[in-house]
């Protein structure tokens, strides 16, 4: 009679340990999906916070006398003659998707890689005499 018991006792053991080890998996499988969730998320703001850093940058070295107070403007990423242009009114507004290297996108829904929204607004000031030019940078993850 003692020799059933064992055998019961060793399947009772072996399934609450399979129970534990499917516990322990799933725990495991979660946070590698966690995991690659934040990864994906940070990528993302890491790439945003460079458009717009770049955008600062680029922004400096222009010539933003044709552009008004509170327009909204687009740069474009000339590849050809190696130089930004800036782009004025809505009819312009083609130019507002760009790619994380700059380029822009002609149709951001057939897009395959993360697309961006950039748009630019100029608000002019004067600081000690001299007119300034601020510009509003708003970029963000176009979401399909």
């Amino acid at each position: 009679m003692k020799k059933n018991n064992k055998k019961a006792e060793s399947l009772v053991w072996i399934v609450v340990w399979i129970f534990i080890l499917s516990f322990v998996l799933l725990w495991i499988g979660s946070l590698i999906s966690n995991s690659k969730e934040i990864i994906t998320e940070f990528n993302e703001k890491m790439d945003i916070d460079i458009l717009s850093k770049n955008t600062a940058v680029i922004i400096d070295q222009l010539d933003l006398s044709v552009v008004n107070e509170w327009d909204i403007f687009y740069i474009y990423k000339d590849n050809e003659n190696k130089n930004y242009k800036i782009f004025i009114w809505e009819d312009n507004k083609e130019y507002e998707f760009i790619d994380k290297y700059w380029n822009k996108i002609d149709n951001p829904i057939e897009y395959k890689r993360m697309a961006y929204i950039r748009i630019l607004q100029a608000k002019k000031i004067k600081i000690n005499w001299e007119n300034k030019t601020i510009v509003k940078t708003l970029i963000e993850k176009l979401n399909r």
